[in-house]
């Protein structure tokens, strides 16, 4: 109860939080931290600065790890000290926490993430980028240990943000690139060290996209793609990229995303695409992509046919290829086609299109049919929607209400 704001001055007047933090002699963190916001709340911020970070230290040295364990539990501390303290003394206070809780056991990884986030959010890009490099230097475990892995791409993603494409390709390579050799641990020992097409492709992604903890989804951010295609083509002509297609294809589809598309870089992606061989659908999918974008429609159709024909192509182009297929091949043959993706799919936009090739044709029967199916999908779709908002209002009302009890 001392620790709510109301009771603060009160219980600094009478002295109660000094003989607290006297009589302080048990670890317990949970302790520290409240006495350390009531200290902040009350005006005493350089000493509750000290007490935030033995309470960083003191979750992190105990026997069970402490309570703040987990990185949701070590952001909250984090973002509480920032807060109440302000200005330069929070900025200082929460970056030394950080290092008053850096671990050496499992929760290691979790430490990584959190740092790289925390620095790119407090410093200067330039000043952010050389902590987070020297982070990955201290790894003693080389280049592809599971911990490094992880933070690797976000690393990547802050100094291609500053403006240091070829720093973010060094951080990025041993993800992307072939290897001369099995990495080793320090002892020796060589690591087994899972390499794919989607591994590549998400380290590539997470370059240019960043999990926002307020709004609670990831958010994209605009990059130098021109720059990053650039060092990419580099790796490529060196024959060092070890899944060519899965890294060209990703910054295909994201030159798509935009709303404003370079038109030199999308020509010179679609012409890089078309000289690679692969089978994977997000590859196939982002050239007919970028090809629709440059203005080849021909080509971007062909290699959507071959994908719908293996059932294959992402619902939301069903309708634009029965439409095309209506001018390649006939309405009939769209009609068809169309009915048999109606089995299993009940997209909106594709019964539209059944519904117009079907009174074309004289099928009023087959058009009655797909109306009333659309109708229902529709009224279908709204239900849900609004039982999950519903849902959602109701779990947030929870939160708030545990948040409130004392």
């Amino acid at each position: 109860v001392l620790l709510e704001d109301d009771w603060v001055d009160d219980a600094l007047r009478t002295g109660i939080i000094d003989t607290l933090v006297a009589r302080l002699a048990i670890p317990d963190a949970r302790q520290v931290r409240g006495l350390a916001r009531g200290l902040a709340v009350g005006g005493r911020k350089e000493q509750a600065s000290r007490l935030y970070l033995l309470a960083a230290l003191m979750s992190n040295a105990s026997d069970d790890g402490g309570y703040l364990n987990d990185t949701s539990s070590w952001n909250d501390l984090l973002r509480e000290a920032e807060k109440v303290l302000g200005g330069e003394l929070g900025v200082r206070t929460t970056l030394a926490m950080l290092e008053n809780l850096r671990p050496s056991d499992y929760r290691l990884g979790s430490w990584l993430s959190l740092a790289v986030e925390v620095w790119e959010r407090m410093l200067p890009a330039e000043e952010a980028v050389g902590r987070m490099l020297d982070l990955l230097r201290s790894d003693d475990q080389g280049d592809d240990s599971w911990e490094m892995q992880q933070i690797r791409p976000n690393v990547a993603r802050v100094a291609l943000s500053a403006g240091q494409v070829q720093t973010a390709m060094d951080v990025l390579a041993p993800m992307i690139c072939k290897r001369d050799s099995a990495p080793r641990n320090r002892r020796g020992v060589v690591m087994r060290v899972t390499r794919n097409e989607g591994l590549a492709r998400n380290a590539l992604v997470r370059m240019w996209q960043r999990y926002d903890r307020e709004q609670r989804k990831q958010i994209k951010l605009d990059v130098d793609l021109a720059g990053l295609f650039e060092a990419l083509r580099a790796l490529h002509e060196q024959e060092r990229l070890e899944f060519p297609a899965a890294v060209f294809g990703a910054l295909a589809a994201r030159l798509c995303e935009l709303e404003t598309m370079d038109e030199v870089l999308g020509r010179r992606l679609a012409d890089m695409l078309a000289g690679l061989e692969s089978d994977d659908v997000s590859f196939l999918r982002a050239r007919a992509a970028i090809e629709r974008k440059v203005g080849d429609v021909e080509t971007a159709f062909e290699i959507e046919r071959g994908l719908r024909e293996k059932q294959r192509l992402g619902i939301d182009r069903l309708a634009e290829q029965v439409r095309e297929l209506a001018a390649h091949d006939g309405a009939e043959r769209a009609f068809e086609i169309g009915v048999d993706l109606a089995r299993w799919c009940n997209h909106p936009d594709l019964l539209d299109e059944l519904i117009k090739l079907a009174e074309g044709l004289g099928e009023e029967k087959a058009a009655t049919k797909y109306r009333e199916l659309k109708e229902a999908v529709v009224a279908q779709e709204a239900a849900t929607k609004e039982r999950l908002e519903a849902e959602k209002r109701a779990a947030l009302g929870e939160e708030e209400e545990v948040e409130e009890e004392p």
